[in-house]
């Protein structure tokens, strides 16, 4: 048997008989490895040898077959190479992989951590929160790792790239679940301070204390309520810091009076403000009042007001009624006024006095995510495309806009619900095409779903070659409005020029529709 080719064998190859019985013969030392029969070394082709070369170039070489054996290329040295050789370097290539990964998922855990650490100190809790937050998605995030390793039997199948990918996946999901472990043990804070302060209040109005020593005992309890949270976040899991919540609230009465020993009574001023609870939520539902707020500890001054602040206590309005829907309207003014649109704002509840604020009475911060800037234009194409800092927001995440007025503007919305995130404030190619005609549906496909939501009729340009499309706009489609779409892409074209949101642009621009980047086939237009 020769040790090299002359020439080509399989698919569209040469086929020399000795070229073809070499070819036969190495394949046979591999039939065990592919698990098929050997083949008889008669120099003859067939398309069994071709779907054989394919399958060897397929699992054991590890890359897209073309049933083919050039001279001097992979596959022949591959082949010569033998069973053993190839046995030994698929080990060693699925070895490195499995290095590679255990590699990056240290670096994922790493940045895991200082995920935690950032939230932490977002909501306010200190660093030790961080570890139980971290603790909480440990093993689950390790464990989608170690079982991505453990598949990778075959890499010419499975790559680090498409494992990697599952992994970051994992990750966000952690990172989604320490937000939301965070937010409990923010609950478990307003909750044990909420018990401490409001069991002050009681003892104080019970033991007839001055302003001042009432002071000093509400100052001590928020003492012992940052020690307590300290206290509470120091366990492996947030869980464990709910269960010490509960021998905490047992201990407050106790806390208390071993303070008020320490206090000598004076004079009683029951006018005195003291410090407010505040709890507060996002609200999802778009067209909602946005949040939920409820404030406890309010003084029993008829006079006084309870404000809602936003960031500083000049930022504020007014909840003494109760934060309700109709407190949305000043709410989003106050936002819009000082440009609190998307981002992560400190509220908190104050009384007043005398008509002002007062900082006695401040309660405890509650940070929540406004909504995006809402769009203050008219809907339409140009009127969307002309409004200045809406982005692309991505091939099949595109935003649509609540057509329910608040204040005159019209909230951006995913999933019925308010869109928090700034980098998410805007549109994909077809959700701009639907928003732009007020519809709230038939953007989950192809062009062709919105095309019969709007009610657009053929015009015999389907399926469409590019030189088809540019002479239509050429001729008959010169003038009047037009939906377009190919498999990717959703427009419109009104008189001739195209009107498109683009990632290359990152969001809206117009093109003359004889210039326009159509494909050379799989094109569609319909008149609106």
């Amino acid at each position: 048997m020769a040790s090299k080719l002359a020439g080509s064998v399989g698919r569209k190859g040469k086929n020399a008989p000795d070229d073809v019985k070499t070819v036969q013969t190495l394949l046979n030392g591999f039939a065990s490895k592919l698990k098929t029969a050997k083949l008889k070394p008669d120099g003859a082709p067939s398309p069994k040898l071709e779907q054989l070369i394919g399958t060897f170039q397929s699992e054991i070489c590890g890359f897209k077959p073309d049933f083919r054996i050039d001279p001097g290329k992979g596959t022949i040295k591959k082949l010569m190479g033998g069973p053993a050789k190839a046995e030994s370097e698929h080990k060693a290539a699925v070895k490195k992989v499995k290095k590679d990964l255990l590699s990056d998922r240290d670096k994922v855990m790493a940045k895991l951590m200082k995920d935690a650490e950032a939230i932490a100190k977002a909501k306010g809790m200190p660093q030790t929160a961080a570890r139980v937050l971290y603790n909480g998605v440990e093993q689950s995030v390790m464990g989608a790792w170690d079982s991505a390793v453990d598949a990778v039997e075959d890499v010419t199948k499975t790559g680090k790239s498409e494992i990697t990918k599952i992994a970051d996946q994992v990750s966000k999901q952690a990172v989604g679940e320490i937000q939301k472990a965070a937010g409990k043990m923010v609950s478990v804070q307003v909750s044990v301070v909420s018990a401490l302060l409001g069991a002050a209040k009681k003892a104080a109005k019970t033991k007839q204390l001055s302003g001042k020593a009432a002071q000093e005992l509400y100052d001590g309890m928020e003492q012992y309520a940052s020690d307590q949270w300290a206290w509470l976040t120091g366990g492996e899991t947030a869980e464990e810091a709910a269960k010490k919540q509960e021998k905490l609230a047992r201990e407050a009465t106790k806390t208390i009076d071993e303070v008020v020993k320490k206090i000598d009574p004076g004079e009683c001023l029951p006018e005195d403000k003291t410090p407010l609870v505040l709890s507060g939520s996002e609200v999802a539902k778009v067209n909602s009042p946005c949040f939920a707020f409820t404030v406890k500890g309010k003084s029993d001054d008829p006079k006084s007001q309870v404000l809602l602040c936003l960031d500083k206590k000049d930022n504020h309005i007014d909840i003494t009624k109760g934060y309700g829907k109709s407190s949305v309207v000043p709410l989003f003014k106050l936002i819009d006024d000082k440009k609190l649109w998307g981002k992560t704002v400190k509220f908190f509840a104050m009384e007043t006095t005398d008509g002002k604020p007062d900082d006695k009475s401040k309660s405890n911060v509650v940070e929540l995510q406004t909504p995006v800037e809402p769009f203050k234009g008219t809907i339409s194409y140009t009127g969307l495309g002309g409004a200045a800092g809406l982005k692309y927001t991505g091939n099949g995440h595109g935003r649509l806009l609540s057509y329910t007025k608040i204040n005159g503007w019209y909230f951006f919305k995913h999933g019925g619900k308010y869109e928090r995130d700034p980098a998410m404030r805007g549109f994909d190619c077809i959700t701009y095409v639907g928003t732009a005609n007020k519809v709230s549906s038939g953007m989950d496909g192809r062009g062709d779903k919105l095309a019969n939501k709007l009610g657009a009729s053929q015009v015999e340009m389907e399926n469409k070659s590019k030189a088809d499309i540019i002479a239509f706009f050429n001729g008959d489609g010169k003038t009047g409005k037009y939906i377009g779409w190919w498999s990717t892409h959703c427009f419109v074209i009104i008189n001739g020029t195209v009107h498109d949101w683009s990632p290359n642009t990152n969001g809206y621009r117009t093109t003359k529709a004889a210039s326009f980047g159509w494909k050379n086939a799989g094109n569609y237009v319909r008149k609106l």
